[in-house]
């Protein structure tokens, strides 16, 4: 088999030889992870440590673990050679036993000497426990055991070298016949391999070992079971079985040909006895995919290693056997245990097949059960009498049960086979103790604690949690109370992958005891069960419920539990109640309240003085009683409840407050002198005077109020203190003496205002009107004045400015003024007025006279100043429009220019003037117009103008147009004509006819040229006419 299998060996009896030993010790030297490698691997299998124990002098316990080997019939050669080989190997692996761990303190009770994982640090601590039946010690140190070897016949042998090597990997003080534990599985059924062996010194812990708590941590207190009240107790410790037969790693290779099916019948089965000397078939674990099994039995399948058959036929002879009489196991117990099977028969083809179990008292050889195994169930409990401890187990075909041999299998041997089995568990029943439990080493009173209880199965089968085989009573002492619904379970080193229902929780209020029953769970294959090695947590609350004093309580506990099985063999599996040791808590007095009144941070200042006091007394007190744990008072010497609570009630209503009475009194205080610091009546020197009297007051009621010791009393001088305070009120005087002088001389002066001459009602009013803003500015400055000096500079200020206002006489005067003005401006102009002759001027500034004395006359009679600008602005309108009436000039103007015009006329109607004389003519005219205009202008009276006009007229009658051009032209022409008549007359040559034709033509030509002249208009059409 491959070695690195999980710790899969088979059962040997040989002894062990000097020089086998020898080679096992070099071996042992050169591998030292031989023995670790079985440290892992329990680790894996059950999540806990156990303690391995040392090989002492005994033999027996060295040698013995469960099956009565043949140490009996061995020589005391072989055994002495077995312990010397076994301690050799002791003192190479650890030297000695001085080299054990040192132990530390758990807060568990076991009773077994294991270590476990279920620490509240979570660290794995190993305590070294004395045995109490055999006295020997166990270590945490791994020790090699060799087991003896031996033939049936007690002939000594040798171990090869590859089992030498096989035991050195396994070696762990391991028993003759090893249980592997496994997880649990959902399969029908499964060779559980090689359980990790139990502690076989383990015994129930005395109670006395528990340790200690430390400091105020959570101890557990521990209550573990006594042997004697606990039957079960038989199933854990030595001689407690924990195994796995298997007919594998023996020597014997059956062919694993499924073509060709056999079997190896064998006379000597390493591990076994063969009943009455006979044989036994050995086949491969591959033969059940043949016709030799039945095909539908999925068990058939998991099948592993080496088979037996344990019977069989000669063809259809029912009667031939071939000395197939059964095997034989010879085993040590522990009386009054219960023991395990855990295996069935594998059925052939034809679903055939029966072993018959005998289990018989190996000292005496009688009969004590026997069991038809078949398929179906594969845990089997068996329960030892009280008076067994070695135990002869036959597994014997049961040939009465094969009746259709035609129907098996015939192998070429000419054999049919039955009664197959592949392996077999034996494992002692349950053992469920108090492990330890949790709580806090006090309680306290009205409050909630916590106790964790931690039940562990130290046994080597699963205790049953169907509904109700479970059942843990507390019975709570008096003043103890359930937390309802505080239960939970946990499993801290889990439970092989065995889940289970919650559990159901009762209290019997009335008599305090509270009743925890398991209610199933798992599954078909892996039902509710608490595995071996594995530790359930139940945690619960208590509430201490109003204890009136503090005492020590006492609980009492019981267990009632029973091993898990499918079926049994001579006794159903017994529920055993076992009574726990009872265990105590001491209550103590809740001082929460207490202590949250002495670290209560109390701001002085919001008390009275006198209550503080007397809360300092009561808080002395509060703490002598706080300090009753530190000072060692005893139990039953430390204060009550009611005490506790009496002095706490004092401290909680003794204080009284005197922070808000205060603060009304500071506030009307407050309110006093904001009325004062507000009040602007009041000077400087009168509020300081006024808030000293409020202050004096405020400071005899307020240690008035810090005098009291009651809330009525503290009520009472806050009323009578603000009733004080609110007469404390100020008059002013200081500044009213100012104001009403201000206003006496405002009144004084208003009536010289009304009195002012020339005053118009609006500068009468102007006046008022700044008189009345002078007094109220005096006023304001008085009011606004902070002390009396300033008061008096603001009331002599008022005084002065308001004596200087009179009305501003300027509306009148300023509309006479403009009146004079625009007569005056009015004069000028009409004075320098060209155009008015002086009598014209003259009548003007008369109308200019009476204009502006009825303005003035009308502006001194006017009342306000709107009728005066009324008057000034009739005056005015009157004055403006005075103007002289400027008719002599212009008529002389206009004789003179019509008179022209005429002249004119005339002259451009002269037709012996041409156009250039005509119109140097009419510029003599115009000339004369001219400056008959400007001397009209000039001229200053009437008679002047009148002068002038006629010069003027006469000097335009006496202007003509020239007329020389035509005249000149007209005279050239007869000039030129006369010289051309001399011509011609004097032209001798020519005829009179001749001379007189060309004189008329001469004078045609003269006439024409004169009459062309006369109709010629300008000077060049006179020369081009001439």
């Amino acid at each position: 088999m491959n070695l690195l299998k999980k710790n899969k060996y088979s059962i040997r009896k040989y002894k062990v030889g000097i020089f086998s030993t020898l080679i096992g010790t070099v071996l042992l030297l050169s591998n030292p992870n031989g023995a670790q490698a079985l440290t892992t691997d329990n680790n894996v299998q059950s999540d806990t440590n156990q303690a391995t124990p040392v090989n002492s002098q005994d033999t027996n316990v060295a040698n013995n673990r469960g099956l009565a080997n043949s140490a009996q019939n061995t020589p005391n050669q072989s055994a002495t050679t077995n312990q010397s080989t076994n301690q050799a190997l002791v003192n190479h692996n650890n030297g000695s036993i001085a080299n054990q761990a040192t132990p530390t303190s758990v807060q568990s009770s076991t009773p077994s000497a294991q270590n476990n994982n279920h620490t509240d640090g979570n660290t794995t601590a190993t305590e070294t426990v004395s045995n109490a039946n055999n006295k020997d010690v166990v270590s945490n140190n791994t020790t090699l055991n060799v087991p003896n070897k031996t033939n049936e016949n007690g002939s000594g042998g040798h171990l090869t070298l590859k089992e030498i090597q096989e035991d050195v990997r396994h070696s762990s003080d391991k028993p003759e016949l090893v249980a592997i534990a496994e997880q649990a599985s959902n399969r029908p059924k499964k060779r559980s391999r090689r359980a990790a062996p139990a502690d076989p010194n383990a015994t129930p812990a005395d109670p006395a070992a528990a340790a200690a708590g430390n400091g105020g941590a959570p101890v557990a207190i521990t209550a573990p079971y006594t042997p004697t009240t606990d039957p079960n107790a038989n199933n854990a410790g030595q001689n407690a079985p924990n195994e796995v037969l298997s007919f594998d790693d023996n020597g014997i290779r059956p062919s694993t040909n499924r073509s060709v099916p056999s079997v190896t019948v064998v006379d000597n089965l390493p591990g076994f006895t063969l009943i009455n000397g006979g044989k036994v078939g050995v086949f491969s674990h591959a033969m059940v995919r043949t016709s030799m099994f039945d095909s539908g039995d999925a068990k058939n399948y998991q099948a592993q290693g080496n088979v037996i058959a344990l019977g069989r036929i000669k063809g259809n002879d029912t009667n031939d056997h071939g000395d197939f009489n059964g095997i034989e196991k010879s085993l040590t117990v522990n009386p009054n245990s219960e023991l395990i099977f855990e295996f069935n028969t594998m059925t052939t083809k034809n679903y055939q097949g029966v072993t018959n179990l005998i289990i018989k008292n190996a000292d005496n050889d009688t009969v004590i059960a026997e069991k038809s195994v078949a398929y179906g169930p594969i845990w089997r409990l068996f329960k030892v009498p009280e008076n067994v401890s070695h135990l002869k187990i036959q597994f014997v075909p049961k040939n009465d049960a094969i009746t259709d041999a035609r129907g098996i299998y015939q192998l070429r041997d000419g054999y049919k086979y039955y009664d197959f089995v592949d392996s077999i568990g034996l494992h002692s029943g349950s053992h469920v103790y108090v492990e330890r439990r949790t709580m806090e080493p006090t309680a306290t009173n009205n409050k909630e604690f916590t106790v964790t209880t931690s039940l562990k199965n130290n046994g080597n089968f699963g205790a049953s949690f169907n509904t109700d085989d479970f059942v843990y009573k507390v019975q709570l002492p008096e003043g103890i109370e359930y937390v309802n619904n505080s239960l939970t379970k946990d499993f801290p080193s889990s439970n092989s992958g065995v889940d289970m229902n919650g559990f159901n929780v009762t209290y019997d209020a009335a008599n305090r005891v509270i009743t925890i029953k398991s209610t199933g769970g798992g599954s078909g294959n892996s039902p509710a069960r608490l595995m071996p090695d594995k530790i359930l947590d139940l945690k619960y609350k208590l509430r201490v419920n109003n204890v009136p004093t503090p005492r020590t309580v006492t609980f009492n506990d019981t267990l009632t539990y029973k091993t898990y099985t499918q079926d049994f063999i001579n006794s159903p599996a017994e529920s055993h109640t076992v009574s726990t040791n009872p265990y105590t808590i001491d209550i103590i007095m809740n001082k929460d309240a207490l202590q949250a009144e002495v670290d209560r941070r109390i701001q002085q200042a919001d008390y009275t003085f006198a209550s503080l006091d007397i809360f300092n007394d009561l808080k002395r007190r509060a703490q002598t009683i706080l300090d009753e744990n530190r000072n060692n008072v005893p139990l039953n010497k430390r204060v009550s409840q009611a005490d506790i609570d009496s002095l706490t009630n004092q401290m909680q209503h003794t204080l009284i407050r005197s922070v808000d009475a205060e603060n009304a009194v500071n506030k009307k205080v407050d309110q006093m002198e904001d009325l004062v610091n507000q009040n602007d009546e009041l000077t400087d020197e009168e509020k300081q005077a006024a808030i000293q009297v409020i202050e004096e007051h405020k400071n005899e009621i307020i240690g008035n109020i810090g005098d009291q010791t009651t809330d009525d009393g503290v009520t009472r001088i806050k009323d009578q203190g603000i009733q004080t305070l609110s007469g404390d009120t100020a008059t002013p005087v200081v500044k009213p003496n100012a104001k009403k002088a201000i206003r006496d001389k405002a009144t004084k002066q208003r009536e010289i205002i009304n009195a002012t001459p020339d005053a118009t009602e609006d500068e009468i009013q102007d006046a008022l009107n700044q008189l009345a803003t002078d007094e109220t500015d005096a006023i304001d400055n008085v009011t606004n004045a902070t002390t009396n000096a300033d008061v008096e500079i603001a009331k002599n200020n008022g005084i002065n400015t308001i004596g200087a206002v009179v009305p501003q006489v300027t509306h009148k005067q300023a509309a006479r003024d403009a009146i004079n003005q625009a007569t005056a401006t009015k004069r000028q102009q009409i004075n320098s007025n060209r155009e008015a002759t002086q009598e014209e001027k003259n009548a003007a500034l008369n109308e200019l006279t009476q204009a502006t004395n009825h303005a003035l006359e009308q502006i001194n009679q006017a009342t306000t100043n709107a009728d005066v600008d009324n008057a000034k602005g009739d005056g005015l309108n009157a004055i403006n429009p005075i103007a002289p009436v400027t008719v002599v000039k212009q008529a002389a103007r206009d004789a003179v220019s019509h008179d022209a015009q005429q002249h004119i006329a005339e002259i451009n109607a002269n037709p012996d003037a041409t156009q250039e004389e005509r119109q140097a003519a009419i510029e003599k005219v115009n000339a004369a117009v001219t400056a008959a205009n400007t001397n009209i202008l000039n001229a200053n009276t009437n008679a002047d103008v009148e002068q002038v006009k006629t010069n003027a007229i006469q000097g335009i009658q006496a202007i003509t147009p020239a007329t020389k051009v035509k005249t000149d032209a007209k005279n050239a022409i007869d000039k030129s004509a006369e010289t051309q008549h001399n011509t011609i007359f004097n032209n001798n040559d020519a005829t009179l006819e001749e001379q007189q034709a060309a004189q008329q033509l001469l004078d045609q030509a003269v006439a024409t040229a004169k009459q062309n002249i006369n109709a010629a208009d300008t000077n060049q059409e006179v020369a081009q006419a001439k």
